[in-house]
């Protein structure tokens, strides 16, 4: 059931790499929850309607705006939207770069469907749902 000041939940899911966005489209979708596709950061931050997202799901590594400027700039318009920053090439400095920006979780790509389920389930429970 989607909290009060949204009417259903949607995940964004930002990443420049179309094979990522579409196999992350199948998986939000096959967990229950709706998808909105974005190549860029510089699309996810011109969307009008962020507040009304469930959750972002954003790649760290893109060209143009980074996932993490991108996160920090979200993060300051919707400080309750949950932000999970996601990279192929992990380490400690940028899994901390992304968690002070303001990401809620930081996973390392590939990562298992159970994670990311698992991720969304403890964002439904905090905003009550």
């Amino acid at each position: 059931m989607a909290d009060a000041g949204r009417t259903r939940d949607i995940v964004a899911i930002v990443d420049d790499d179309p094979f990522i966005r579409a196999a992350l489209r199948r998986l939000v979708l096959s967990i229950g929850y709706e998808v909105l596709l974005f190549d860029s950061a510089e699309s996810m931050l011109s969307y009008d309607a962020a507040a009304e997202l469930f959750c972002v799901l954003a790649d760290l590594q893109m060209p143009g705006v980074t996932g993490i400027d991108m996160i920090k700039a979200l993060s300051e318009r919707h400080p309750s939207l949950p932000l999970i920053a996601m990279t192929a090439y992990p380490n400690e400095a940028i899994r901390q770069r992304a968690l002070d920006s303001g990401a809620s979780t930081y996973l390392t790509k590939p990562f298992d469907a159970a994670i990311l389920e698992m991720c969304l389930s403890r964002f439904r429970s905090r905003h009550g749902s």
